[in-house]
């Protein structure tokens, strides 16, 4: 039995749902494609002037390097969400509001077809195999050397020495 013959209405809405969910898709396809090629230079700013002012202070501990790539890596991967905030409490009412007096709605510098979505969301999901395909690669590898680690003989005292900082016993091979 055909569904349309269980629910007669979805003969009716289902073609009109179909049609504004595909010019939604669009819309969206097309403002992530250009928010994603906004936050590409964005970020490789942010991470140009992390990288410039790290090296200008050359003593800073590990932990505030560290700290201070994972805030810029957050700032880089929040920035293609950021124009999904509203800032300010009137951009309900603006946006509500039918008079002339509201303001326009901002627009793009770079408008991109919804082709491009796609052509971006291809170029990443290629990207993320490769380096997942690396990673395994490179994990397999490491493992392999791991497990060909021969232990080597140490001193009594410096193996006491490296037991007393650690609590596992500390084993030092070489491969």
């Amino acid at each position: 039995m055909h569904i349309t013959a269980i629910f007669p209405e979805l003969a009716v809405t289902a073609p009109a749902a179909w049609a504004w969910l595909l010019s939604q898709w669009q819309s969206f396809s097309a403002n992530t494609g250009s928010a994603l090629i906004t936050s590409i230079w964005e970020s490789a700013v942010i991470a140009c002037s992390l990288e410039i002012s790290l090296r200008l202070a050359p003593r800073i501990s590990a932990a505030h390097r560290f700290a201070s790539w994972a805030a810029g890596f957050t700032i880089a991967l929040a920035l293609p969400f950021l124009p999904l905030v509203h800032f300010g409490g009137n951009s309900v009412a603006a946006m509500t509001s039918n008079s002339a007096a509201a303001p326009a709605s901002p627009h793009a510098l770079l408008q991109l077809d919804a082709r491009w979505g796609f052509a971006l969301a291809a170029v990443w999901l290629i990207a993320s195999l490769i380096r997942a395909t690396a990673l395994a690669v490179h994990s397999v590898r490491l493992r392999r050397l791991w497990k060909s680690a021969q232990p080597i003989e140490i001193s009594n005292s410096l193996a006491l020495e490296l037991n007393s900082l650690r609590s596992r016993h500390v084993a030092i091979c070489t491969t």
